[in-house]
């Protein structure tokens, strides 16, 4: 399987808005640049639950960086390489929310993607984190290098996921919002 790097992203937050906003984690990546955030002898808190040791995601610098945004070059960045099933996915719990919205928000910077075929590279789940997936965010890209992006609420990349156009560029930064 070729093996090519989907996705930089960087200074990942989850934070619940409803009846009391509260911030339920901040991801700044400000670990030594190389390091797997999975198998570090540091243990920054990620788990692997799925493909361990698979295109393992590494800390990598510089971190991202988007206009007028405030935290904006704070920390590194991870890099993410490979599709769903061809590398490792991690998790990093947060406190469970019955109720109310939760968002995550990060900066995303895509230097290849999968070619006509939607691949995930961020997920939401509950704990402990098994298969039902939540909140998903989805990459391809056409022959002429245009991305799409995709977001579905529940587990199925099959016709549950709905796609933006082809509108979005490699080696552009975004930042991104998924509200679930």
């Amino acid at each position: 399987m070729k093996k090519y790097p989907i996705i930089f992203f960087y200074m990942f937050f989850v934070c619940s808005i409803g009846l009391g906003q509260n911030l339920l984690l901040l991801e700044n990546f400000d670990y030594p640049v190389g390091d797997s955030i999975v198998n570090s002898i540091n243990n920054y808190g990620w788990t692997s639950h799925s493909a361990r040791n698979i295109n393992s995601i590494i800390v990598t610098s510089p971190g991202l960086t988007y206009g007028n945004y405030i935290s904006s070059g704070i920390g590194n960045a991870v890099t993410v390489i490979g599709g769903a099933g061809s590398r490792e996915d991690a998790s990093k719990t947060f406190t469970t929310q019955s109720s109310g919205n939760v968002y995550v928000s990060f900066m995303v910077n895509v230097t290849s993607a999968p070619l006509d075929t939607i691949d995930y590279f961020l997920h939401l789940g509950p704990t402990p984190i098994g298969s039902a997936f939540r909140g998903r965010l989805f990459i391809t890209r056409d022959a002429s290098n245009n991305l799409s992006f995709g977001i579905s609420k529940g587990a199925s990349s099959g016709g549950n996921v709905v796609r933006t156009g082809f509108n979005y560029s490699l080696n552009v930064t975004y930042f991104m919002v998924l509200k679930y």
